[in-house]
């Protein structure tokens, strides 16, 4: 575990974690993501929603949004899960096979107690910082709910991949407020 509750995800070895601060104009802080190894590979991040945030979402669509970066052009992958399995005893590594291109449980996802409530993907060019947005509708068998964004294709040692991200009720993405000091 790293930032505010996200974990990595890598193919094949250890990445570098750090946040990013006055990143743009509306944007303070993003996660960053080094690839670190000599050796190419594909890498990401995602965060495990708590039974008791995750299942009041049951029945209704939650949208998944922020704005991601990469160092090079480059596709980047995000999803939103729902762990079926016990209550907060999810698996953290959710991906079975970091090449397959078919988004699904026993390809790309884990086959035991997944499903994949949406994925989505952006083509990204070197250094823009850009918005995106997932809706999804949580069925009623959800426990827990799973954020994850990660690389399409390997990528070469030293290269980034920034995020912020959030995840909320409803079928649109809404403007991000910082929190209030005072009220956290």
């Amino acid at each position: 575990y790293h930032v505010d509750q996200w974990y990595a995800l890598t193919q094949t070895a250890a990445i570098g974690v750090s946040t990013l601060s006055d990143v743009a104009n509306g944007v303070p802080k993003m996660l960053r993501l080094t690839q670190s190894q000599a050796a190419a590979q594909r890498m990401g991040s995602a965060q495990i929603i708590e039974a008791s945030a995750s299942k009041v979402y049951r029945g209704s669509d939650v949208t998944l949004s922020g704005k991601i970066r990469t160092s090079g052009a480059a596709t980047v992958r995000f999803a939103v899960l729902e762990w079926t399995g016990t209550a907060d005893a999810v698996t953290s590594d959710v991906v079975l096979s970091w090449t397959s291109g078919t988004f699904t449980p026993g390809n790309f996802f884990l086959t035991s107690n997944l499903v994949v409530a949406a994925t989505g993907s952006l083509a990204l060019s070197a250094n823009a910082v850009t918005d995106f947005a997932l809706v999804a509708t949580v069925s009623s068998a959800c426990n827990n709910l799973i954020v994850v964004f990660w690389t399409d294709a390997a990528l070469a040692q030293t290269a980034t991949l920034d995020c912020r991200a959030k995840l909320e009720w409803g079928g649109t993405a809404t403007p991000w407020v910082a929190p209030d000091p005072e009220i956290e």
